[in-house]
Order: structure tokens, then sequence, then C-alpha cells
């Protein structure tokens, strides 16, 4: 998503706003988990995930891979920026959905700040979704889900 003009970042920002819901990330079929680098825990969701007893695997920056019931994302590292990185692993992750055939992406949001780059993953998940598509593979859905209100 370089170099996009701030009035497309705004009209990437609304249509993000379109699918942005509110509720439990866990309350859907196989969400995404963002994971470290290294195969460590990264915020709640993956603290939670390792408390239930699954091993997070070591995925390179912005690799998604399916471990059983979650999609994980790498989306830290030691020098990573949530910025540079959010629209590539949102993109891995819709490959990852369309692969098993989902018919919904539920890829969660942090804080309001982060909510600030929904602009980011929208452009990358529209993009991968015109390079599924063109292929002629499954094309899933995605909703942005943050457990309390922020629009």
């Amino acid at each position: 998503m370089k170099g996009h003009r701030p009035q497309d970042q705004a009209v990437l920002q609304r249509r993000a706003a379109g699918h942005l819901v509110q509720g439990d990330v866990f309350t859907f079929e196989k969400p995404v988990i963002p994971i470290k680098t290294g195969g460590r825990s990264y915020g709640f969701l993956s603290q939670r995930i390792q408390e239930q007893g699954l091993t997070l695997p070591d995925l390179r920056l912005t690799e998604a891979r399916y471990v059983e019931p979650y999609i994980l994302v790498a989306l830290w590292s030691d020098d990573s920026s949530y910025a540079q990185v959010v629209g590539p692993c949102a993109a891995a992750c819709l490959g990852v959905a369309s692969e098993l055939g989902l018919e919904e992406l539920a890829w969660p949001v942090g804080g309001r700040d982060r909510s600030q780059h929904l602009w980011r993953a929208q452009g990358s998940l529209e993009e991968k979704a015109e390079l599924l598509q063109a292929k002629g593979l499954h094309v899933p859905d995605w909703v942005f889900v943050h457990d309390r209100d922020i629009a």
C-alpha cells in the first residue's frame, strides 16, 4: 500500500469502516491471531491461546499459517512497524482463508491507534481479493473485529 494519496487513504478507511464489527474475535470461525516472530506471543489474544495449550509456530514476519482452530500471523518482530506490516499480514491471512474455504476472515483490531491503519489492511485485502478472483479461487469476505465501539 505504498504511495497512496491522502484522499485514497480516506476512501479506503471509509470502506474499511463498512467491515468493522464489534464483538469477540473468538466467536468467529478460525479467527486471525497476531503473534510475534520466533513463536512468541504478543498481546492478549496470543497469550489466551497459549493458555489453552497451543504452541505458537516460528513464522517469518508477515507469514500466515492455519493452526487449528486459528489463522496465526506474524504481525510483530522486535523491530517491525505496525503501519508497514499490517497490509501484507492481512493479505497473507486472506490467502489462508481462501485455501480453507472460509466465508469470512475475522481480523482483530487493537486500540484506536490501530483502527487508524485499517485503510492499509483494507487496501491490501482488496488487492489480494482481486488476485484470488483473477486466478479463479475462492474469495472470502472479511470483517475487522473490535471488542468495543471505535467508530
